[in-house]
């Protein structure tokens, strides 16, 4: 399984992600002069994430942010099953967005100095859970240390066990699902489900 994994992270499709002021600023209008996020506006947005959520020390060796979104192939409700915060949309770009400013040492100083510290060693990198079809998508795996990508292949493990018994506490009110399935099959006709032209309300 550890080998499967390894073989499944690094690499996907790559993306560049452009979100700072640096990154658009060719992009800049004269009605539009602001585009994109300055260091301080960076340092404030993930001090605001860290303090919300209570991840102010403690820090693990890798720390995984986990967006949530739903993909469904006939489902006239999607949107509502995506993240409200994210204005009805999958969260996986603000996970990728809050993962990279959070990895970024010139940031880490700024939170420092806001008494947020991160310890060198700790990485953040993002995934998102798709809660329809009980699958996890990873983003930027490739910035992970040799060391992290091991705690991180460790975590994933644990991960699928989670997807594994949520998709099973889920089939108990589908009629389609035989419930007393091996897991991993449980799991398999939760995901088909989401993608049947014959499910209007796959979730």
């Amino acid at each position: 399984l550890v080998d499967r994994l390894r073989q499944a992270l690094i690499p996907k499709v790559a993306t560049k992600l452009q979100f700072t002021s640096e990154d658009v600023v060719a992009a800049a209008t004269p009605d539009h002069p602001s585009l994109g996020l300055t260091d301080q506006q960076q340092a404030d947005r993930v001090a605001g994430l860290l303090r919300t959520t209570g991840l102010t020390y403690g820090f693990a060796q890798t720390v995984c942010l986990m967006a949530h979104g739903s993909t469904s192939q006939n489902n006239p409700h999607e949107a509502a099953h995506d993240c409200g915060a994210c204005s009805g949309r999958p969260g996986a770009t603000n996970a990728r967005v809050q993962s990279y400013i959070l990895n970024h040492k010139k940031i880490r100083e700024m939170l420092g100095a806001r008494g947020i510290v991160i310890p060198e060693t700790t990485q953040f990198v993002s995934s998102m859970h798709d809660t329809a079809a009980d699958v996890m998508a990873y983003y930027d795996e490739e910035v992970l240390s040799a060391e992290n990508l091991n705690a991180h292949i460790i975590n994933i493990q644990s991960f699928e066990t989670a997807l594994n018994l949520n998709a099973k506490e889920r089939s108990r009110r589908f009629a389609s699902i035989d419930t007393k399935q091996e897991l991993e099959q449980v799991r398999k006709a939760i995901h088909n489900r989401s993608v049947s032209l014959f499910e209007p309300r796959p979730e």
